[in-house]
């Protein structure tokens, strides 16, 4: 018999949560980077984001708090909480993306052809609204689940179940990553058009 105490046992979905997480970050990297380039070069100059991307970032910031908040009523048992936290982050989050949607700049991209930046923030836009998107997904699942279990009973054994923890976990640690990478992503290019 061995001893347990020891053995540090790893989550395949953790595993795939931070390779996913880290090839969107490469990908946003490797974008930013060309657009520095670029820029530094003087073969695009910089686009200013609109004020529909700052109100997408404000009402991001507040899902993701709300989330958080979920997260914690959740923890604590604290389960009507948990249930209006979850659904006012799904909210949101359907908010952010047609914010998102409706501040593509693909538009003044193809008015104005020498000011290629808007490519630049189209591509990041579409890259963080798919990614965005599975976010919006997976909360949607949960809410749909939470609702369904709306006993007490029912949501006190939801709330002890070790995947339903860890899912949890999974999906606050998603949003939180990628709210601030879309904060670093519109500050670093609002920095460069201000």
């Amino acid at each position: 018999m061995s001893d347990e105490k020891g053995i540090k046992r790893y989550e395949p979905y953790g595993f795939l949560l931070v390779t996913g997480l880290l090839a969107l970050l490469g990908v946003m990297l490797y974008a930013l980077f060309k657009f520095r380039q670029n820029l530094r070069a003087g073969v695009i100059s910089a686009p200013a984001p609109g004020p529909l991307v700052y109100t997408g970032l404000a009402v991001l910031v507040l899902t993701f708090i709300s989330l958080a908040l979920a997260s914690r009523f959740f923890r604590h048992q604290q389960f009507p909480a948990f249930r209006a936290c979850l659904a006012a982050s799904f909210g949101g989050g359907v908010l952010f993306v047609v914010l998102q949607v409706m501040s593509l700049p693909v538009q003044r991209a193809a008015a104005d052809p020498v000011q290629q930046g808007y490519y630049f923030l189209a591509f990041l836009s579409a890259v963080h609204l798919l990614f965005a998107l599975a976010g919006v997904v997976a909360t949607g699942v949960w809410v749909a689940q939470v609702y369904r279990r709306q006993e007490y009973v029912e949501s006190f054994i939801f709330s002890m179940n070790p995947p339903n923890i860890l899912n949890m976990k999974l999906l606050l640690r998603y949003m939180g990553f990628v709210t601030v990478l879309w904060a670093a992503v519109i500050f670093f290019i609002g920095g460069y058009a201000a």
